[in-house]
């Protein structure tokens, strides 16, 4: 709901992960760091250069889209429902060529829901 809202406001996160999610006790999470956030109706603004945590990039990140986002949040829930990042091989070097070459595998553990929003991200 927190990318949803950003959304309507056009504006982009561009550092979705674990640690920039906080959760309370009734479960209910909100979405923290909005430093680096850009606003996409400002057209003054410099979006050439691609920021945010590259282990949460996408494959072929564009400068400033919600499709970065939503990319993020699916390798998020990944990690966070498996207790590691998919690509936790301890190292960043060619995780572009890993990522284009990734067959996500969904626990199982999980609704047939869950299972097919995470795979639509």
């Amino acid at each position: 709901m927190g990318l949803e809202f950003l959304e309507s406001k056009h504006v982009v996160h561009r550092d979705v992960k674990p640690a920039n999610m906080l959760i309370n006790k009734d479960g209910v999470v909100k979405l923290c760091d909005l430093g680096i956030c850009g606003d996409l109706s400002n057209t003054k603004l410099d979006f050439s250069t691609i920021v945010g945590s590259i282990a949460y990039l996408p494959p072929i990140p564009e400068q400033c889209a919600i499709q970065g986002d939503m990319w993020a949040l699916g390798i998020s829930l990944l990690e966070i429902i498996k207790g590691e990042h998919p690509f936790a091989d301890g190292t960043l070097d060619g995780l572009e060529i890993k990522c284009l070459a990734w067959e996500p595998a969904v626990p199982t553990t999980i609704s047939p829901d869950i299972q097919k929003f995470i795979l639509q991200l």
